[in-house]
């Protein structure tokens, strides 16, 4: 379930997903759901995302996120390494 996660960042362009997003799209309950994230976050894959995005420039997380404008107030990104791993996979 975890590559599921990756893989549906992956096919949505590498943009910032809500919980609430991935919890439909994958059809799984919030509380698993949880448990995957932290696990993620802890792993490094994913960064979370507070408060929209205003753009790279001013952006704290430059160096971790894939650069790509956010669409939710508050989700979950890939970290650039990972775009570029999927990328070198290509």
């Amino acid at each position: 379930m975890l590559r599921e996660i990756i893989a549906l960042f992956q096919e949505q362009q590498n943009i910032t997903l809500s919980k609430e997003a991935i919890c439909s799209r994958l059809n799984i309950s919030p509380d698993v759901l949880e448990q995957m994230l932290q696990t993620l976050l802890q792993r490094g894959r994913l960064v979370k995302v507070s408060g929209g995005c205003s753009g790279c420039d001013a952006c704290p997380l430059e160096d971790y996120c894939a650069t790509t404008p956010t669409i939710s107030l508050q989700g979950y990104a890939l970290v650039k390494s990972e775009v570029n791993h999927v990328r070198n996979l290509s």
